[in-house]
């Protein structure tokens, strides 16, 4: 019997790249959230105070989301081409990290805006090839989640406000962690209102996205009622509420996601 051979992880300063610049996104957005909740610490420009959602939404997360995905499409994409390919997934993370660093200066913000919005749609292609490789509700989720951050980051392009982006954002974040979760429950054991609950939760976050260009006050309201349906629904179904009176790595693994579903409920 053959041994199937994992291909090579990218090269090395790929992944030092990709490390360094989410550290540095990771301390600066720290840093900026921190001063907005009143903390005394080092003032920073008016103009790095705004990117603070993007930075953290898009250069961080956007960055970290995408990477784990080039690496599940490195192993699952056996294509003739699939070593140019590679490289290609590779660059859409460094891309997504660099344009978050890029909108620290308001010289080369609007060149950080190009690349992260580039990434976001080089993300939605790499869902799409992943759910074709690999059709499953958690593949669809992320699918779904990579076109809300397209969308948003589209409408970021045009000159949308904030308050139109979230729902927009928050699909990508929602929709992407919840179908790695999906990834690892048996749904079959589900009962049919938790699956209801499932459905019609993403199906409002998925409306709010969209909704939000035409009214994102309600847009806003209906992807928050879509969120806590999920979260209650999730944390009802997640066999953490069981492994809660274990101790060690199982319990705290089982309060990470409970806490987790707490905020998703809050949003």
């Amino acid at each position: 019997m053959s041994v199937q051979r994992i291909p090579p992880s990218p090269p090395g300063f790929v992944r030092y790249l990709i490390l360094g610049f989410a550290l540095a996104l990771f301390g600066i957005g720290s840093w900026i959230g921190l001063q907005r909740f009143g903390w005394q610490m080092p003032d920073s420009a008016d103009h790095i105070r705004v990117q603070h959602g993007p930075i953290m939404v898009s250069g961080l997360l956007g960055s970290a989301i995408v990477a784990e995905r080039a690496v599940m499409l490195t192993i699952l994409d056996r294509s003739g081409s699939r070593k140019i390919l590679r490289h290609l997934w590779w660059s859409i993370p460094v891309a997504s990290a660099a344009g978050g660093l890029l909108l620290l200066w308001p010289d080369t913000a609007e060149l950080g805006r190009w690349l992260i919005t580039a990434a976001s749609l080089g993300f939605m292609v790499m869902t799409l090839r992943i759910l074709d490789l690999v059709p499953h509700l958690n593949t669809l989720m992320v699918a779904l989640g990579s076109a809300g951050w397209a969308f948003g980051n589209l409408l970021w392009l045009g000159g949308a406000n904030y308050s139109i982006l979230l729902p927009a954002w928050a699909l990508f974040i929602i929709l992407t962690t919840i179908g790695e979760q999906f990834k690892l429950l048996n749904l079959r054991l589900a009962r049919r209102w938790v699956l209801a609950s499932f459905y019609s939760g993403g199906g409002l976050v998925i409306a709010g996205a969209f909704l939000s260009p035409l009214n994102s006050n309600f847009a806003v309201r209906v992807s928050g009622l879509g969120a806590l349906i999920l979260a209650l629904g999730l944390f009802y179904f997640e066999l953490s509420r069981k492994r809660g009176r274990m101790s060690g790595l199982s319990r705290f693994s089982a309060m990470a996601v409970q806490s987790s579903l707490g905020w998703l409920g809050l949003y």
